[in-house]
């Protein structure tokens, strides 16, 4: 029997299961966030090179965005914790999630240099 227990402003479904044959108790979440729009603005943000400049020259970059389902799933698979600014930064540098960067540019930081919100 699964039963919905709620949603989170992020868009991640929590969810009950339990069998009654094995008497086992399951909790688990779901992304279930749109992600397209956001993407786009993700894209639209890094080929601004005036938001970077000025972002840089005001004393704040805003370096990229990642969606609580993803930060969810590297929680739960890889063990990142959701605090670990150096671990997000090393993410956002690979390939595979270039497109949730907010800049073209490189920034090898470290931890105190960089907020996650």
């Amino acid at each position: 029997m699964r039963r919905l227990l709620g949603v989170d402003e992020g868009g991640i479904q929590e969810w009950h299961e339990y069998d009654p044959v094995t008497k086992q108790t399951r909790i688990y979440y779901v992304p279930t966030q749109d992600l397209d729009s956001a993407l786009d603005q993700c894209k639209t943000l890094a080929n601004a090179d005036d938001y970077t400049k000025q972002g840089i020259k005001q004393e704040w970059w805003h370096y990229g965005w990642v969606p609580d389902s993803l930060r969810l799933k590297w929680l739960v698979e890889e063990g990142i914790p959701l605090t670990d600014a150096e671990a997000y930064n090393r993410k956002l540098n690979q390939p595979e999630y270039k497109h949730l960067k907010v800049t073209h540019k490189h920034h090898p930081a470290k931890d105190q240099q960089i907020f996650l919100p």
